[in-house]
């Protein structure tokens, strides 16, 4: 058979596959074998370098191309926390864009707000009051804006 079965320390068995074994063994027998004809045949052992070093960089490769499939498959599985642990500093309409899609535009008119209010108080004293005495001179003489207040933002 192809399996074989052996329990460990807690009494639950393991199954040990052998074709996995030999193909790892085949591996190690034809890198050695390789190894045995060039110092046989009397060639450089540049060629044992060459081999060594473009095994070891297609098993970086393998390694790499194995860490972003896993990373991947992550993502896939719960995207929302692989984005929020990987960046904090996000806004909460990308984190939870179903509830708070607003929050961050009330952000920023929570931080305009004075400013902006002054700014509608200059454009209402120096605009609008001089626009209605030019149109309206009979009937609004003398119109003026006492008191301007937005309010606040809380």
């Amino acid at each position: 058979m192809a399996e074989k079965k052996k329990k460990n320390q807690s009494g639950q068995t393991d199954e040990i596959d052998l074709i996995p074994t030999v193909k790892k063994f085949g591996k190690l027998f034809g890198c050695m074998l390789f190894g045995y004809m060039v110092g046989y045949s009397n060639m450089s052992t540049w060629w044992l370098s060459v081999a060594a070093f473009l095994w070891i960089v297609r098993d970086k490769n393998r390694l790499i191309q194995q860490r972003r499939l896993e990373f991947e498959r992550a993502v896939a599985i719960d995207e929302k926390n692989i984005v929020k642990y990987a960046v904090q500093d996000l806004p909460c309409w990308v984190i939870f864009p179903d509830t708070e899609r607003a929050e961050w535009i009330n952000r920023i008119f929570k931080q305009m707000w004075p400013f902006l209010g002054e700014y509608v108080k200059t454009l209402l004293k120096n605009k609008v009051e001089s626009n209605i005495d030019q149109v309206m001179p009979d009937y609004c003489k003398g119109f003026r804006f006492e008191k301007i207040d937005l309010g606040s933002v809380v």
